[in-house]
Parts: C-alpha cells; structure tokens; sequence
C-alpha cells in the first residue's frame, strides 16, 4: 500500500531495491543536516544584532513559503507528458541555478565578498563588533 501510493520511491525500490531508497534517505538526511546551522551561522557574520531577528523570519520564513509554492507547481509539473520525472528535472534546474547566483554573489563574511561597498562593510562590522564582548558560560 505504501510504495503504490509514492511512484518516486517505488522508482527506488524497483531500480536498487529497499537498500537504495534507506541509502538515498541516509544521505539526504545528512546533506540537510547542516542546513540550519550553516544558515544561522551566514546570518550571524553578515546580520547586525539589531536586524538579526527580523532577516531571519525571512529566510527561514522562505523555507516554509517555497514548499506551499511548490506543491501546486508540483502537481501542474507531474500531468505533462514526462509525468512525475519533470518534477525532480525541474527542481535541480532552479536548485542548480541557485548554486550559480550564490556562487558569484555570495561570500561567508562581509571581509570576503568581492562587490561590497566600503561603507557598507564597515556598518556591517562595527555593528558586530560594538556587540561587547562574548558570553561567558563558565562559573
């Protein structure tokens, strides 16, 4: 009953069987694993403290309105002619051209993006750094 109702996994079963689909579930669980993380530690050396919060809403907000975007998108997607496939195609196309804007545009810090201006950098900077000095968790 499970694999009739989900063709992309009965795909997986049928070409490598249950090992390949636990395989690809591995491996997309640790490729996800650092998404968060990474995410929050990009927004902490580029985010003055005083706008922190309120860009994070909005990236992490992103996460949840691209899926409600894309579930309609996904069924228009899957009644063509390629079917369910067009899905996987079409998804690696924008993720694959979101890695190229990324690639070019963005940078860890502030200190290493190439098209900063000046005055900018150095808001973002001495925003972080007027923070004060690190918490302390010792006793």
């Amino acid at each position: 009953m499970f694999l009739e109702d989900s063709p992309d996994i009965l795909y997986l079963f049928e070409k490598g069987g249950w090992a390949f689909v636990c395989l690809s579930r591995v491996i997309m669980g640790l490729s996800q694993a650092s998404l968060f993380p990474a995410t929050q530690t990009l927004l902490g050396q580029w985010l003055p403290p005083n706008e922190r919060t309120g860009y994070a809403g909005i990236v992490y907000g992103g996460a949840q309105v691209g899926t409600i975007i894309a579930m309609p998108v996904s069924g228009v997607l899957a009644e063509t002619s390629i079917g369910w496939k067009l899905l996987f195609y079409a998804m690696s196309g924008l993720l694959f051209f979101n890695a190229i804007i990324w690639y070019f545009f963005a940078a860890s810090s502030p200190a290493d993006h190439r098209m900063i201006c000046k005055e900018e950098r150095q808001y973002i900077e001495d925003a972080l750094n007027s923070s004060g000095s690190p918490v302390s968790f010792e006793h």
